[in-house]
């Protein structure tokens, strides 16, 4: 009975561990995307609803539409941007892959 504790708290110490491990890496890659989205200089009213979008792609919800954005700047471009995720949904280390098509007419 005592070696099958034992065996269990070992099991949960290192289950914790990747709980862990996967929080930090999902907080690294969510500051990525955010410092991307700032970089973009997207339109302010637009950051709001694109990092909603990015934050339901973490747990692994894709949206059904792409997300269309204006981009501030001398020549107000208009962009569609289509994202998915790398890895499995329960994956530990997992990027996303942003494609920008320019729908400036």
């Amino acid at each position: 009975m005592l070696q099958n504790l034992v065996s269990r708290r070992e099991q949960l110490a290192e289950r914790e561990g990747q709980l862990d491990l996967r929080e930090n890496l999902l907080q690294v890659a969510q500051q990525r995307v955010e410092e991307k989205i700032n970089e973009l200089k997207i339109v302010e009213a637009h950051r709001d609803k694109l990092q909603a979008e990015f934050d339901q792609l973490w747990v692994g919800k894709t949206p059904l539409v792409p997300l269309e954005v204006h981009l501030d700047g001398p020549a107000m471009k208009t962009v569609q941007l289509y994202a998915r995720k790398t890895g499995d949904v329960g994956a530990l280390e997992s990027d996303l892959i942003v494609y920008i098509v320019d729908t400036t007419e």
